[in-house]
Parts: C-alpha cells; sequence; structure tokens
C-alpha cells in the first residue's frame, strides 16, 4: 500500500510541474529594458576603482582608474520566460549589455603595465527568480550567472601584449571571478526582490557609486513583474 502512495505522490508532483503555464517575456522585456536604459541617460559610465583579479591559475590583473560604460544599453541575449504554477511563478531571464566597454588607465597582467580598453561583445547574465506565495509571499534567487563573457575587442598602449589570448582571459578567467561575485551578493539581492510582494513602487533613479550599488539597480529595474 505504501508503494501505491508513493507512486501516486510521486505522478502527482510530475502533472504538478508539467502543467505549469508558460508566458513569453521577451516583449515586456523589451519595453522595461527601453525604460531602464532612458532613465540612465544621464549617468551612463561608471567610475571603477583600484582592484585585483586572480584569474587562469597564478595569473593577477591588477587595474586602477578606470571606467564602464554602457550602463544605458540592457538588453535581451535571449528569451525571457516565466513559469507560473499558481502558487509560484518562477522567471528566467536572459540579460546583458549591448555596450559593454571597459577602459583602464592602469591595468597590470603579469607585471606588466599598460593602459587599454575592452568592448565585451558578447556577455550574457542568466539571472532566475521566484515569487513564493504558499503560506506568505516571498522572492527567491535561483540563479545568478555569467554564462558567457567573451568576443573581446581590445587595445593596448604597449605592444608587450599583442597575441595575448584576451578571449581566454575573459570567458575562462575573468567570467569565473565575475561568477563567484555574484555569489557574494545573493543574499543582498534577495532581500531587496522582496518589493515583489508589496504593489510595485516608482523607484528613484538615483546614480550609483559603485559596482556592485550598479549591478543590483539594473536586477532591481528588471525585476518587477
Amino acid at each position: 500500500m505504501m508503494k501505491v502512495y508513493v507512486s501516486v505522490f510521486i505522478v502527482s508532483a510530475f502533472v504538478a510541474s508539467s502543467s505549469a503555464t508558460k508566458l513569453d517575456l521577451n516583449d515586456k522585456m523589451d519595453m522595461i529594458f527601453n525604460r531602464s536604459n532612458r532613465a540612465k541617460k544621464n549617468h551612463r559610465l561608471l567610475d571603477i576603482s583600484t582592484g585585483e583579479i586572480a584569474v587562469l591559475g597564478s595569473t593577477t590583473v591588477d587595474f586602477a582608474q578606470g571606467v564602464l560604460l554602457g550602463l544605458d544599453s540592457l538588453s535581451r541575449t535571449g528569451d525571457c520566460i516565466a513559469a507560473d504554477e499558481g502558487i509560484k511563478k518562477t522567471f528566467n531571464l536572459q540579460i546583458g549589455l549591448k555596450l559593454m566597454v571597459l577602459a583602464l588607465d592602469k591595468v597590470s597582467v603579469r607585471r606588466n603595465q599598460t593602459s587599454a580598453f575592452f568592448r565585451i561583445c558578447d556577455n550574457s547574465l542568466n539571472f532566475i527568480y521566484t515569487i513564493n506565495n504558499v503560506s506568505s509571499c516571498h522572492v527567491t534567487v535561483e540563479t545568478l550567472l555569467v554564462e558567457r563573457f567573451q568576443n573581446v575587442l581590445f587595445g593596448f598602449s604597449k605592444t608587450d601584449f599583442d597575441g595575448t589570448d584576451i578571449n581566454d582571459l575573459f570567458q575562462n578567467g575573468i567570467r569565473t571571478w565575475l561568477n563567484k561575485w555574484l555569489d557574494t551578493l545573493h543574499t543582498e539581492l534577495e532581500k531587496r526582490l522582496q518589493f515583489r510582494c508589496t504593489i510595485p513602487m516608482v523607484k528613484e533613479e538615483i546614480p550609483p557609486t559603485n559596482v556592485t550599488e550598479a549591478f543590483l539597480s539594473l536586477i532591481e529595474d528588471i525585476a518587477i513583474f
């Protein structure tokens, strides 16, 4: 008899999960991105402070005095969908910046210092979150992952870096570092997204003062369903 109950439970769970209504969010997300980009027209760039990134084994990249351009170029990098199961809705978003340019006055790779710019043409973040309404409303961040960080156009002030595999450095080194950084933001982002359990309010557009604040602000802008 116990086997029968277990079998019924498994079948019921499968039916419930497969009966979720799939929603195409592409058009809505395009509208949201356009609105967000217009709101950022007065602060399209962000100052980058001194930092250090350990990538590709023992290779260390030091940087200082730079800017990140393209905060007003948020766009879809793939399909954006939602699964509505009644008591919970899960949103799966593929996002990135059409114009992501990093310009650094000082950057050091393997102790070779230069100034440089990088345009990451193919950048994509997979952001999945769920709004649960079981006993009380709660927003859960399921996935926050940089999937692509490649196809990099670049230029250096010195010829020492000619022939450097920049795409490998970004896709396999810096992308891994970025995902570790995103892991540290998980709790704070989830806390901020609890506003989705109340009536959405118009958020005042405040120029971000650092990369972390800029990123969290971008995610808040799009998580408004």
